[in-house]
C-alpha cells in the first residue's frame, strides 16, 4: 500500500517537478530600446570626440543609457556612463535631460573613479535619489562612490576606494536600504562599514574585523531566526578554512552576535569547502550559515555532510543537512530522522547513481540518476524515476521507498550549487 501510494505520488511529482533552466549568460549586452537609440544620437552629436560606452558587468542595471529620475521632477533624466579616447583613461558619467517631445540636451557630467563599471544601484529615499556606483580600478579594485543630481550638476556624496564586497540591505529594520560595504588598506584588517542615508544627513559606521580574516567570499543580508537583520560574512580564514561571521547593528553600532555558551560562530562555521555560504535554503525564512559540526555524535558517516544552522535568541539551531556533489553541482537534504539511519552510496559502476541505503531496514530507500543533456530517460520514466531538478546541463532524476512525507521533503529541498 505505501510503495502503492509512493508511485502515484511519483507520477504527481513528474508532473509538477520543479524544473530549475540555467542560467542566461549575464555577460551578454542587453538589447537598446528607440530612447536609449535617440539618447545615444544626441549624445554623440553633443560630443566632438570618439566615444564608447561602458557596459556594468553586473546587478540589474546592466545598460550603458539608464533612464532615472535624478532630481524628483517627475521627468526621468538619462545616465550616461562611457568613455572619451583623447581625455582621462577613467570612464565618466553623463546626464542627459528631455528637451521638448522627442530630444535630448546635455546637463552634466563627472569622471568616475575606474576604467570599468562593476554594478549600478538606483536608491530612492526621502524624495532624493542616490546613484551608487561600483567603479573597477587599477590592481582589480573595487571603488564605490554615491553620486547625486541636484541644481542641474552630478556631485560625489560618498566614496570608499578600498571596497572588497558590498550589498544594499535594510540592515535596522526601518523599511529602508543601508550600503553595506566591506574595505581592506593594503594589509590592514578587513573593516566593516555601512551608511545610513535615510535622513538629509547621512550617518555611518564601521567595525574591525576578525583579524584571521584572509579574504572575503560573500557578504549577504539576512535575517536571524528571530527575525533580526544581520550581515553575513562567510571569509576564508586558512588556505584551506572556510568561516562565517554575523553582524548586527545594535544602538547604533555594529556588533557580532553573542551566544550564550560564549561559543563563536566564527569556531562553530569553519569548514573546507569555500563553495558553502551563507544563503536561505527551501522553507527557510532565515539566513542560515554552513558548518561541518553535525548536530549529534548519532549521525552516520558525518563527513559526508554539511550542517545548516540559523541564529536567534543568543542560540545557534540546527535547521537542515546536505550532501552535495560538487561532480554533478547538487545539494541532496535529507529529512532530519534519516541522519542516524542511512549511508550515502555512490554506484561503483555507475558514477551518475546514487543511492541512499537504510542501515536499519537493510534497503535502499533512494536512487538518484543523473542525466546529461540529450541522453533518454525513456527507461528511467518506465522504472518509477521522477525528474525532481535540472541544472545546467544535468538533470536528476529520483525514486523513492519511504514515505511521501519523506519525499516530498526531498523534493522540495533539492537545489543546485
Amino acid at each position: 500500500m505505501k510503495k502503492a501510494a509512493v508511485l502515484l505520488l511519483v507520477c504527481v511529482l513528474f508532473l509538477t517537478a520543479c524544473v530549475r533552466t540555467p542560467i542566461e549568460d549575464l555577460m551578454t549586452a542587453p538589447a537598446q530600446s528607440g530612447e536609449q537609440i535617440a539618447v545615444k544620437e544626441a549624445f554623440e552629436a553633443f560630443f566632438s570626440d570618439r566615444v564608447s560606452y561602458k557596459y556594468p558587468v553586473s546587478g540589474r542595471n546592466r545598460t550603458p543609457i539608464q533612464f532615472i529620475d535624478l532630481d524628483g521632477d517627475e521627468t526621468e533624466e538619462a545616465v550616461v556612463f562611457f568613455i572619451a579616447e583623447s581625455e582621462e583613461p577613467f570612464a565618466q558619467i553623463a546626464v542627459m535631460k528631455k528637451n521638448g517631445a522627442s530630444g535630448w540636451a546635455y546637463s552634466a557630467q563627472i569622471v568616475g573613479s575606474g576604467t570599468d563599471i562593476s554594478s549600478v544601484r538606483i536608491m530612492r529615499m526621502n524624495n532624493r535619489v542616490f546613484l551608487l556606483v561600483e567603479w573597477l580600478a587599477a590592481n582589480y579594485r573595487s571603488v564605490s562612490v554615491g553620486y547625486t543630481y541636484e541644481n542641474g550638476a552630478l556631485s560625489r556624496w560618498f566614496e570608499d576606494s578600498a571596497t572588497v564586497m558590498a550589498t544594499v540591505f535594510d540592515l535596522n529594520g526601518d523599511g529602508i536600504d543601508e550600503y553595506c560595504y566591506i574595505t581592506q588598506s593594503g594589509s590592514e584588517p578587513f573593516v566593516l562599514k555601512y551608511v545610513d542615508f535615510s535622513s538629509e544627513t547621512t550617518t555611518t559606521g564601521s567595525v574591525l574585523l576578525s583579524s584571521e580574516m584572509a579574504a572575503c567570499l560573500a557578504l549577504t543580508g539576512g535575517l536571524t531566526l528571530d527575525d533580526q537583520p544581520a550581515l553575513f560574512i562567510d571569509e576564508t580564514v586558512d588556505e584551506h578554512l572556510y568561516a562565517t561571521q554575523i553582524y548586527v547593528l545594535s544602538e547604533g553600532r555594529l556588533r557580532p552576535i553573542e551566544m550564550n555558551d560564549g561559543y563563536g560562530i566564527s569556531e562553530f562555521s569553519r569548514r573546507t569547502v569555500p563553495q558553502l555560504i551563507s544563503r536561505k535554503l527551501f522553507g527557510s525564512q532565515a539566513t542560515l550559515f554552513p558548518s561541518a559540526t553535525p548536530p549529534s555524535s548519532e549521525v552516520i558517516s558525518s563527513n559526508l555532510y554539511t550542517y545548516w544552522y540559523s541564529v536567534g535568541n543568543k542560540e545557534m539551531t540546527f535547521v537542515k543537512a546536505s550532501y552535495n556533489d560538487y561532480d554533478f553541482g547538487m545539494m541532496l537534504c535529507l529529512p532530519q530522522s534519516w541522519l542516524s539511519q542511512v549511508d550515502i552510496v555512490r554506484d561503483e559502476t555507475n558514477s551518475k547513481k546514487i543511492s541512499v541505503y537504510d542501515i536499519e531496514r537493510n534497503t535502499t530507500v533512494l536512487w538518484i540518476q543523473v542525466l546529461s543533456v540529450g541522453e533518454s530517460a525513456e527507461l528511467l520514466i518506465q522504472d518509477g524515476y521522477a525528474l525532481f531538478m535540472q541544472s545546467g546541463p544535468f538533470r536528476f532524476f529520483v525514486k523513492g521507498d519511504c514515505s511521501m512525507e519523506d519525499l516530498m521533503y526531498i523534493q522540495q529541498n533539492m537545489a543546485a550549487l
